[in-house]
């Protein structure tokens, strides 16, 4: 074998490496691709979980919000009940006569006896005298409450408790339902911000996946890289042997064009048939 067979030998192993190359380093950046693909798809998830959890955050804050003024205005409520409440107890006892049992008691005597009766078993004659008892604290109830109503001021301040107490049990309802309403904004946005975590992972998994193909990639370009350069060189020096080889003027336009292709190439981007014809032209494949 002579020189020349042996160098278009090399020329012939060499181009065999650079299509070897070539189709991993193709298959390579496509693996690439598509994880990168997956990735900005994942984060683009993980933005639009975080934007929705953010949305249930805003409107936790605001119910925890009325949560806390319902409190305030419970705590008034309160302190104005307990006011109202000691103040009717003075004036009942001055409006009521001191001898005899509060109203209070009788009141209390009154559900006992009323409970007595319906739960125990009596005889007729202890049912007659219960009965009996229970109608004389029943009249001693009426008339105290009947001296109570025509007093005024007492009036005007069981209707400002009774106003009270129902203000109380409003703002009481209110502080539950925004507290219930609080905690399901705060449990949709801990699933949303753990799903967004879960996704994020896969999303880190993805861009570990795209770097490690990338460079796989890399590698396999800058070896088609070498080989060319080295079959660039080959040609090089081959061109002065064979005989009766016709030398040209590669056109300066062509050349520019060619130079530029082969720099697409070094940066790995694919060339097509045609870019390829150029590079063989200029001298440069």
């Amino acid at each position: 074998m002579d020189k020349t067979e042996n160098i278009e030998k090399k020329k012939d192993d060499l181009l065999a490496k650079m299509e070897s190359y070539k189709n991993k380093r193709d298959r390579l950046n496509d693996k690439a691709g598509r994880w990168a693909d997956k990735r900005d798809e994942l984060n683009s998830k993980v933005k639009e979980l975080i934007a929705t959890a953010g949305e249930h955050r805003k409107k936790r804050g605001l119910l925890n919000e009325q949560v806390k003024n319902a409190k305030e205005k419970k705590k008034k409520l309160m302190a104005e009940e307990e006011q109202l409440s000691d103040t009717l107890g003075v004036l009942i006892k001055e409006c009521l006569p001191e001898k005899g049992p509060y109203l209070s008691k009788l009141k209390n005597d009154l559900r006992a006896l009323e409970f007595r009766q319906q739960t125990a078993v009596l005889t007729p004659k202890k049912e007659k005298a219960l009965v009996g008892e229970l109608s004389k604290i029943q009249k001693q109830i009426k008339e105290k409450e009947k001296m109570l109503e025509e007093n005024k001021e007492v009036k005007e301040i069981l209707t400002k408790l009774k106003q009270v107490r129902n203000e109380l049990h409003i703002e009481k309802k209110k502080i539950a339902a925004f507290a219930h309403n609080a905690q399901k904004e705060h449990n949709e946005m801990n699933l949303l911000y753990s799903e967004a975590d879960k996704l994020r992972k896969e999303a880190d998994n993805a861009q570990k996946k795209f770097v490690e193909n990338k460079i796989l990639a890399d590698k396999e370009h800058k070896e088609y890289v070498s080989s060319l350069e080295e079959l660039k060189k080959i040609d090089k020096g081959f061109s002065g042997l064979k005989p009766g080889r016709v030398k040209f003027r590669v056109d300066s336009g062509l050349k520019q064009q060619a130079e530029e292709i082969y720099k697409k190439f070094k940066d790995g981007e694919k060339l097509s048939t045609e870019d390829l014809m150029i590079l063989q032209k200029a001298g440069l494949l």
